[in-house]
């Protein structure tokens, strides 16, 4: 149901950024009042897929752990914490994109390095800071591994579009549990 979400909200704002951009590159003109247009959907859009994510991120922990889980657990990133995951994910977007500005690996980097700041607002109830904190300093000592979750993860999901976009409804849940096995390995018996 998050992945729906997630993907019906996306098609939403895409309806407005689409036409701009395919506007752009049809006539190989850049328009700023375009790319303004894209920019604030940009602000909207991920904020909200974020706090979807995090919700998700949520459910799949408790799931990992034994808990009990229910529908609640899966959309609990409407709740609390809903303000500091629209931080986390302005300044994380932010940040990342002035990295990929400097040459694209800086902005690899920090994408990889934060991926963990999501769930730990969630399982710790960390503010966005201290969360994207925690998150580089563990994930830093681990980076490659993490990195090449992500990149399997990625062409795993590449592979589920290809397959008439039916393989995505699968590739997507399992690529994320696996992620948060990777989260609860690094940080589930960390706890500063």
């Amino acid at each position: 149901l998050v992945f729906f979400a997630i993907i019906a909200i996306n098609q939403l704002f895409g309806l407005i950024t689409n036409p701009i951009v395919n506007d752009m590159v049809a006539t190989q003109r850049i328009n700023v009042h375009g790319i303004l247009i894209v920019l604030g959907v940009t602000i909207i859009s991920t904020p909200v897929s974020t706090i979807f994510m995090a919700g998700l991120f949520k459910y799949y922990l408790k799931m990992i752990r034994g808990e009990m889980t229910g529908l609640s657990d899966a959309f609990s990133g409407f709740g609390s914490h809903t303000g500091q995951l629209i931080l986390l994910s302005l300044v994380q977007m932010s940040l990342v994109m002035i990295g990929y500005l400097f040459c694209i690996i800086p902005g690899i980097y920090l994408m990889v390095a934060w991926y963990f700041a999501i769930p730990l607002v969630m399982d710790r109830q960390l503010d966005f800071w201290s969360a994207m904190e925690l998150s580089r300093r563990m994930v830093s000592k681990h980076w490659f591994i993490v990195f090449a979750a992500m990149l399997v993860f990625g062409l795993v999901a590449a592979l589920g579009i290809i397959a008439c976009g039916i393989g995505i409804l699968v590739s997507m849940p399992v690529g994320t549990i696996a992620l948060m096995y990777v989260y609860e390995t690094i940080f589930g018996a960390q706890k500063n």
